[in-house]
C-alpha cells in the first residue's frame, strides 16, 4: 500500500522534518524507516504522527488510494451512471457480477450488493427480488449492532422493498446502531434521509402513531442549520403528519415549504414534494383516517 511513502509526501508538503513529528511517538530512526516502507506502523501510532502533521486519517486514506474510489464507491458510481443512462444491460451485467463473486469468494457483502442494486433498479431492469433475499437484508441488518456508513447505504437502498412492519421495526433501531457514527455529518444526512422514507411509508400505510414517533426523533435531534435541507423536508412531512387534524394549517406549511425550494432554485425537490402533496390530498379525501 505504501503508506509510509504518502506520509513522507504529505509531511514534506507541510515543511516538517523527522525531528519534529517522530517526537514522544517513534524514533526518529523508525519513522524514517516506515517513510521508505521497509517497516510499518501500528494504527494508533499512525494516528498520532497523522495528528502531528494536521492531516486526517480520511484524507490519508484517499492520497493514498491517489484520489481514486474504494469498491463501495466504484460500484455505487457505476450503477448510478447506469440508471440514469437506462442502461439495462449494464444494471444486469453489475448484478450478475456481485452474484459471481459472491459465488466465488462466499463473500456475503456481494450478495448483499446484487439484492440492493435489484431493488434500486426494480423500474428497470424487472429482476424480482426473491422473498429469500430480502430475509437475507432484514436478518443481516438486524445482527449487525453498529450500522456503519455500508449498513445506512445498504438500508436506505433496500428499504421500499421490505414490509411496513420490518421497515418499523429497524428504523427503530436506527438511533442505537448508529451510536458511533453520528457525528459524521454525510452519516447523519443519510441517517435523516432513512427516516424520511420511513414516514413517508409508514403515511402511505396510515401508520400514524409510527409517522408521529419519527417526527418526535427527528425533532429530539436538533438538526442543525447547516442541513437546512433536512430541516425543510422534516417540516414538510410535519405539515403532512397535521393535515389529518389541522388540514389548512398543514397544508399552507407543505406548500410553504415547496415554495422554499422554487425560491431556492431546487426546482427537482419543488416538484418531487409538490406531486407528492397533490397525491396525499387526494388519498385524504378518499379515505377518513381515524387516529
Amino acid at each position: 500500500m505504501n503508506y509510509g511513502s504518502t506520509f513522507r509526501k504529505l509531511r514534506l508538503y507541510k515543511g516538517y522534518n523527522l525531528e519534529f513529528v517522530a517526537k514522544g511517538i517513534v524514533s526518529v530512526s523508525y519513522l524514517s524507516k516506515f517513510e521508505r516502507n521497509e517497516s510499518e506502523i501500528t494504527l494508533p501510532k499512525i494516528l498520532e504522527l497523522l495528528n502531528r502533521i494536521n492531516v486526517k486519517f480520511n484524507e490519508f486514506i484517499i492520497i493514498n488510494n491517489e484520489f481514486k474510489a474504494n469498491g463501495l464507491e466504484l460500484l455505487l458510481e457505476n450503477l448510478r451512471e447506469s440508471y440514469l443512462q437506462g442502461n439495462v444491460k449494464a444494471l444486469n451485467r453489475l448484478i450478475d457480477d456481485e452474484n459471481s463473486k459472491f459465488e466465488n469468494t462466499g463473500l456475503l457483502t456481494h450478495k448483499l450488493n446484487s439484492i440492493m442494486i435489484q431493488a434500486i433498479c426494480l423500474d428497470l431492469t424487472q429482476r424480482r427480488v426473491e422473498k429469500k433475499d430480502i430475509e437475507l437484508i432484514i436478518d443481516y441488518l438486524w445482527k449487525v449492532e453498529i450500522w456503519g456508513e455500508y449498513e445506512i447505504i445498504l438500508y436506505g437502498n433496500t428499504l421500499h422493498i421490505l414490509e411496513v412492519d420490518s421497515v418499523i421495526m429497524l428504523s427503530s433501531e436506527l438511533i442505537k446502531k448508529s451510536m458511533l457514527f453520528k457525528k459524521m455529518i454525510s452519516y447523519r444526512r443519510d441517517m435523516y434521509g432513512i427516516f424520511f422514507n420511513t414516514i413517508r411509508v409508514c403515511l402511505e400505510y396510515n401508520k400514524l402513531k409510527e409517522v408521529e414517533l419519527y417526527l418526535n426523533i427527528l425533532k429530539s435531534e436538533d438538526i442543525k442549520e447547516s442541513f437546512i435541507l433536512e430541516k425543510i423536508i422534516l417540516n414538510f412531512y410535519d405539515a403532512i403528519f397535521k393535515m389529518h387534524n389541522k388540514y389548512d394549517e398543514g397544508l399552507a406549511i407543505a406548500e410553504r415549504c415547496i415554495h422554499i425550494f422554487e425560491e431556492v432554485e431546487a426546482f427537482n425537490y419543488a416538484l418531487n414534494y409538490e406531486e407528492y402533496l397533490k397525491k396525499f390530498i387526494k388519498k385524504l379525501s378518499k379515505n377518513t383516517v381515524s387516529y
